[in-house]
């Protein structure tokens, strides 16, 4: 399918619809100087064009997160329920920041959101396929759901080396 062609001076008028039509529908929107349907530049939904991505590992990050809201909103994920509600796992803590803020317990000088960053991309790595860590709710696929509960959980977290990326953003 072709993408419609607006001149500058039409898009700049509308130019608030036209972002609303490409994320309401995907379909870039190719942008022309005057008359000529010379393209000069294209209104493209996020996922295809990655704008301020500085290289390709953030491209793939931005891709996955476009991914995992997309089957979200398709309801193709479920909730298979929030951090908290391992608390047998994590030491009682609501938040993931809880849970790293308590281990490391003024062991060691650290920016808390760093550490923090890395620990939820190390255990969603460890997660089983196509389950998540998003906020402090996991998600995962409705069809063919693997057995969820806190052992799963346990099991993750155990197979994350905590310490490590503790030691990576060590300050002391």
């Amino acid at each position: 399918m072709s993408s419609k062609h607006y001149g500058i001076e039409q898009a700049r008028k509308i130019l608030g619809d036209l972002v609303l039509e490409v994320q309401r529908t995907g379909q870039p929107i190719t942008l022309t100087r005057g008359n000529s349907r010379t393209p000069i530049a294209r209104i493209a939904p996020l996922e295809n064009t990655m704008p301020g991505q500085t290289n390709v590992n953030d491209s793939e990050k931005a891709v996955a997160a476009a991914d995992a809201r997309k089957r979200y909103e398709n309801n193709v994920t479920t909730e298979y329920g929030e951090w908290g509600s391992y608390g047998v796992v994590t030491g009682r803590t609501t938040h993931v920041e809880d849970y790293v803020r308590n281990a490391i317990a003024g062991q060691v000088e650290v920016d808390i959101d760093d550490v923090t960053t890395d620990f939820r991309e190390a255990l969603n790595e460890q997660l089983p396929e196509g389950v998540t860590l998003n906020g402090r709710i996991f998600y995962g696929p409705v069809e063919g759901r693997p057995e969820w509960n806190a052992d799963v959980l346990a099991a993750a977290i155990d197979a994350v080396d905590f310490w490590a990326i503790v030691a990576e953003h060590d300050n002391t």
